[in-house]
């Protein structure tokens, strides 16, 4: 246990990072590399190297002890807050196995204060527009295969900033004719990688395999470079690439028709780019010109690992942005329907005003968002809603990201896909013949300027 390495309490004092530990066992160095034996020696290196910004203490028997500034762990604030179980409070120690002098008996006593916590991580370097250039795609072809969400919006917005684009399509694509009309040269898939420098694969994630396999890959030269927007594939290995092409990614934090949107207002969606392989030692460089290309470094670009973007991705999407959201919004309308209130007031306050809120935090943030609404609706945020999203949630949250680290999501999607989307078909069958579904469908048809869009056609033409 900690306790019996030589430390019970680490909090934050103003400016000042207290630590209750015995004063003799205390080997801050030893207690990381044994505590923790994956992490401890980067953490120690941390701790020697970072700039001296906190005063490291000891409190006990009343008397307090400063010791010399170190680094306050940014990194791994959070497994520390963990491990070490951090909370508001009282905390009492005594009596430690390696103590070696006459004050075997010493006790340490204290009070714990959270606010703040350690910092968690270093910031990211977010690189803008003035950290990227679109030269390394001067004299390039760069081809699209798909033209769905993010396939248009990348090839549109490549196409306005000057980048040879050509389209990838399988023959029978209802998406040809929309790609057309956009002024790109359409052409099979195969012919398209053949002709193309870098190579953006954007098709649905269960049908990379089958496309790289048949139309990608015995089209795939050495110096050309395969380019996602998600890490699906590359992750769980549906498509394994020879080496001596770049892998890289550029996922912009949001649909396809928001990133062509914003593009054309002159702003952008905020983006990520990772490198799996590398041979040319070009691949950063390609990323952020593309990223560049379709905006993404007017929003900010941020630099991940195909690991990282794929299984955050994926949570986000399952139990929060997506799923998560749309589960909500439902329990809420069958609530107060439920209860005899009229549906059309149960949409209003479960469903058009989500939009209102969201904006507002997307602006300034949650506390941004509390800054703008009453004090009876901050009151009911605080107080009730952590009695909704629990303790029992979050344990479900637990799940569903050990799901997607381990593989089994993308195993049972996968199976899911090659049976034919039987459960699939019926999950989106019944979300769309729910009650709220008519209600907002009457009722935004009563709001001019919200514009009615056509969800059966080709994604590029919504």
């Amino acid at each position: 246990m900690v306790g019996e390495a030589g430390i019970k309490e680490m909090f934050f004092l103003g400016t000042q990072l207290i630590i209750a530990l015995d004063p003799i066992a205390f080997d801050l160095e030893k207690l990381l590399r044994d505590t923790l034996p994956l992490h401890g020696s980067e953490m120690w290196d941390f701790v020697k190297d970072f700039s001296q910004t906190h005063d490291w203490s000891l409190i006990g028997s009343g008397r307090s002890f400063n010791c010399h500034p170190v680094r306050s762990l940014p990194t791994h604030g959070r497994m520390l807050d963990s491990m070490f179980g951090f909370s508001d409070g009282e905390f009492s120690f005594s009596n430690f196995p390696h103590q070696q002098s006459s004050e075997s008996s010493s006790h340490f006593s204290g009070r714990a204060i959270r606010s703040p916590p350690f910092s968690t991580h270093m910031a990211a370097k977010i690189y803008t527009d003035k950290d990227a250039t679109l030269d390394p795609l001067k004299g390039k072809t760069v081809a699209v295969i798909g033209f769905g969400s993010q396939g248009h919006a990348h090839a549109l917005n490549l196409k306005d900033s000057g980048v040879k684009v050509i389209v990838g399509l399988y023959p029978e694509s209802k998406s040809r004719a929309v790609a057309k009309e956009k002024g790109f040269e359409v052409l099979d898939t195969g012919e398209a990688v053949k002709r193309a420098d870098v190579i953006f694969v954007a098709v649905p994630d269960t049908k990379i395999a089958a496309v790289y396999e048949e139309d990608i890959e015995p089209n795939l030269k050495k110096g050309k470079t395969l380019l996602f927007s998600h890490g699906f594939a590359i992750h769980f290995k549906t498509v394994v690439p020879p080496e001596n092409v770049d892998v890289i990614m550029v996922a912009p934090k949001g649909p396809g028709h928001i990133v062509r949107r914003q593009f054309t207002e002159g702003k952008g969606v905020p983006a990520l780019i990772a490198v799996y392989q590398n041979p040319s030692k070009k691949a950063k460089k390609v990323a952020l010109a593309w990223a560049k290309g379709i905006g993404g470094t007017r929003g900010g670009v941020i630099e991940t690992t195909f690991k990282e973007e794929t299984e955050t991705d994926l949570f986000g999407e399952q139990t929060v942005l997506c799923g998560g959201v749309s589960a909500l919004i439902q329990a809420g309308y069958e609530t107060l329907v439920d209860a005899g209130y009229q549906p059309e007031m149960a949409y209003f306050e479960c469903l058009h005003e989500l939009k209102l809120i969201v904006d507002l935090i997307n602006e300034a943030g949650i506390s941004g968002m509390r800054f703008s609404i009453s004090e009876t609706a901050k009151w009911g945020d605080v107080s009730v809603g952590p009695k909704i999203i629990d303790k029992g949630v979050k344990k479900q949250m637990k799940h569903a990201l050990k799901d997607i680290q381990s593989g089994k999501f993308a195993k049972h999607w996968i199976a899911e896909t090659k049976s034919g989307r039987k459960h699939y078909n019926k999950l989106l069958k019944a979300g769309e013949e729910h009650p709220i579904e008519k209600v907002g469908e009457r009722l935004r048809g009563l709001m001019p300027w919200i514009q009615r869009k056509n969800i059966r056609g080709a994604q590029a033409a919504y």
